[in-house]
Parts: C-alpha cells; structure tokens; sequence
C-alpha cells in the first residue's frame, strides 16, 4: 500500500508541473480519441517521467509547449516525443532501465571494473542507452576512465593530506562514490547469478 502512494505522489507531482500546465495552455487529444485512453496515456506518460526534478519538469513543459501536433499544434506529442526531450534535460538513471542492466552484470562488467572504467562505462550508457559499437567510443571511455580515475586519485591525496579540496572535487567524488557503489553492486549480482548457475 506504501508503495502504491509513493507512485501516486510521484505521478501526482509530474501532472501537477507537466501535464495540467500543458492541458491548460491548450495541449488536448483529437475528439476521436476516448477519455478512458486519454486517462491511459496520460498516466503511462506521468510514470515514465517520475525520474525528473521538479525543475527538469518544469523545463520540459516549457518546452512542450511548441511540440504540438496536427495542424493546429495543440494535440499532445507521442510519448516517444516526450521520452526524449526528458532525456535531454535529464538523464533516466540506469537503475530505471532493467534491459541496460545486463551489461554491468556480464562480464563485460567485470572487466571493467577490474579494469577502473565502472564509472566511464556508466556515464556512457547513461547517455546513450548502448554499448559502444566503434573503436573511437571505446578510446572515448578509456580517456574518461583516466580523467575520473586521475581526479579521484587528487582528491584522495588531498584527503589524505588534510588540504582542502578543489572548488566541487567534493561533490564530485561523493557522486563517484555512488555510481562505483551501485555498479559494484549490479556487477556483483551477475558474478553471484554466474556463481549459482555453476553450482548447477
């Protein structure tokens, strides 16, 4: 029951900053199509987006409000429309993508871990949804990996000297912290899932 007025609340936060805004200025569906539908569509659009700050809401309903369609420009876009507009203000964390996940639990997770690019590898396929299918991606991960890997070893010798850190190192390495965190924790899971198919 919790968790069913966690969802509500969440959904009732995304039609209170997106949708009853956009329903307000104009935005609506085409006669032919029944409210029961609406009512679905509508619901199925709030949950998809509950990942989002208030302020990324906000931001999305601004800019909604020039994607209407047909030839008036006010029926309300595709989901698929406003999935993506989403993701280009905020990123949908990679917990939320269940599919995505297998990478990290593979052992192409595994290496990747072992080999200090966990995180380079997350921020890519936070930005992209994919695998990198071509050797410059690769090269691209490799680099960030040095870059992350380069910093975080600064902030911890900065730590570890008791001098202050760099403007946000802090914000910075505690957001580090917890992305290596989550994706040792889903790279785990698939060693365990290896492990128990082994016992087999």
């Amino acid at each position: 029951m919790m968790c069913n007025d966690q969802n509500e609340a969440k959904r009732a936060r995304v039609r209170r900053l997106l949708i009853e805004p956009l329903q307000a200025a104009g935005l609506c569906y085409p006669k032919k199509v029944s409210d029961e539908i609406q009512r679905k569509r509508l619901a199925a659009l709030a949950d998809d987006l509950t990942y989002m700050s208030d302020a990324g809401l906000k931001a999305l309903q601004q800019s909604m409000l020039t994607k209407g369609e047909g030839a008036a420009k006010k029926f309300w876009p595709e989901r698929i429309t406003f999935i993506g507009w989403a993701e280009a203000y905020e990123k949908r964390p990679l917990g939320q993508v269940p599919a995505v996940l297998g990478w990290f639990k593979s052992r192409a997770g595994r290496d990747a871990l072992r080999e200090g690019r966990l995180v380079a590898e997350y921020e890519f396929w936070r930005d992209r949804k994919r695998p990198p299918v071509s050797d410059r991606e690769r090269t691209s991960i490799r680099d960030r990996a040095d870059e992350i890997n380069s910093q975080v070893a600064r902030h911890e010798d900065r730590m570890e000297r008791q001098v202050p850190a760099f403007f946000d190192d802090g914000d910075f390495y505690r957001w580090y912290q917890g992305v290596l965190k989550q994706c040792k924790a889903w790279v785990a899971e698939g060693e365990a899932a290896r492990q128990g198919e082994a016992a087999v």
